[in-house]
């Protein structure tokens, strides 16, 4: 499991992620080392190793409130659709599956965070048609 833009966990989840040794990159790794992302792709690589496929969760609150603010945890700092769209591109294996949870439309008078959940989706298919083209 790779945890990727994470910004605020409460003490359980801390207690969770330090249990099982997650691999975390939190969003002041992305932001402060120039090449997290290639730490980042390395990892993923090194899992694709022992794994057939991929299965990506993503959680809408990954994204700056700026991009996705109907969710339940909005959190500034986060990242923006366009990295987000760009890691997508640079999974290194196979994906099998993938979900988007935490969009919630009530919380969103724009319509912003649907807008932004139906473009990481085309993203995915899109990223999972190419793959089978391979």
């Amino acid at each position: 499991m790779v945890l990727i833009g994470t910004r605020y966990m409460d003490e359980e989840e801390q207690k969770v992620v330090d249990k099982y040794q997650l691999n975390e990159f939190r969003m002041v790794d992305i932001e402060e080392k120039e090449k997290v992302s290639l730490e980042i792709e390395a990892k993923i690589k090194e899992i694709a190793q022992r794994v057939d496929y991929f299965y990506v969760s993503v959680d809408i609150d990954v994204l700056d409130p700026a991009f996705a603010p109907g969710t339940g945890t909005p959190v500034g700092g986060g990242l923006t659709t366009s990295q987000l769209m760009t890691m997508i591109w640079n999974i290194p294996a196979p994906i099998k599956a993938f979900d988007l949870v935490e969009v919630s439309p009530p919380l969103d008078q724009s319509g912003i965070t649907v807008k932004s959940s139906l473009g990481i989706i085309s993203e995915m298919m899109a990223k999972i048609h190419a793959q089978k083209q391979r």
